[in-house]
């Protein structure tokens, strides 16, 4: 791997992070931010869902847009939307403009995200595409279990609002940095998908991924606001929580990976 490929995972590493951490840090706020608007958590929960619908319905455009006039543009389209929306989350003066910045924070996540995926898949070499891939979307997993519980304690220390600060400041610096970064690489020209005209292997495929991220969030998304109520935990030990529901996730992912690994070997064998 060269020094160009490396400058390349290690900046998708860290915006993925940051993508990461916009997400998750949401739940163990959730109390704080609704004792602030003075709503229920049920209420506050909606910031999460209209961050979600905006996201999945945004995503496909900007994936289709990205194929004809390159990823990088969209990228730092996406991070310089992001850096607004999380300023407007951090200052909103009522629960409505909270919910907008929300709104906008799913568009710039759906600017970034699956583009970062796909451009690292773009210029990876063909044989560790894979690998590479793998390591970029460890960023994301890695907020999980610390960029999360860094939010919540940050939130101690200086109150919920310096958290969205925070990744305005940091999404403003990545902003720069991916622009710098992609905009040399070539558009892609993998201009046919193998799922193209059959819409249900289409369905199927993401069907799997549907079921894994409603369990996983339908639990998340209220974990903190439940720890809060029903518990009475602090931020320290909400962050202590969330860090252990994060290293379970990953865990179960690594173990996934690996009886996936098995079972492709076990396939290969059989061919030969």
């Amino acid at each position: 791997m060269g020094l160009r490929g490396r400058v390349s995972l290690i900046v998708g590493w860290i915006t993925l992070f940051l993508m990461g951490t916009d997400l998750f840090v949401v739940s163990p706020l959730l109390p704080f931010i609704s004792e602030a608007y003075n709503v229920s958590s049920a209420m506050t929960g909606w910031m999460v869902t209209v961050f979600a619908v905006t996201y999945a319905i945004a995503a496909p455009f900007f994936g289709w847009a990205s194929d004809k006039n390159g990823r990088g543009i969209f990228i730092t389209f996406g991070l310089i939307l992001f850096t607004f929306s999380n300023a407007l989350t951090a200052f909103s003066p009522s629960f409505a403009w909270l919910i907008i910045s929300r709104i906008l924070a799913g568009l710039s996540v759906a600017a970034i995200t699956p583009l970062m995926y796909a451009i690292i898949g773009d210029i990876a070499p063909s044989n560790r595409r894979g690998t590479w891939l793998s390591i970029v979307v460890s960023g994301h997993l890695t907020a999980l279990w610390a960029g999360a519980p860094f939010g919540t304690l940050l939130e101690l220390i200086l109150g919920w609002r310096s958290v969205f600060v925070v990744m305005a400041i940091i999404g403003t610096i990545l902003a720069v940095v991916n622009f710098k970064t992609w905009k040399s690489v070539p558009k892609s020209d993998l201009t046919r998908n193998r799922l193209e005209g059959n819409l249900l292997r289409i369905l199927g495929s993401v069907s799997v991924t549907t079921i894994w991220a409603i369990s996983m969030y339908a639990l998340y998304v209220y974990l903190g606001a439940a720890l809060y109520s029903e518990n009475r935990f602090s931020s320290s030990e909400i962050a202590l929580a969330v860090t252990f529901y994060g290293i379970g996730a990953v865990l179960g992912i690594l173990i996934s990976d690996n009886s996936q690994i098995d079972l492709e070997k076990g396939r290969f064998r059989k061919l030969r």
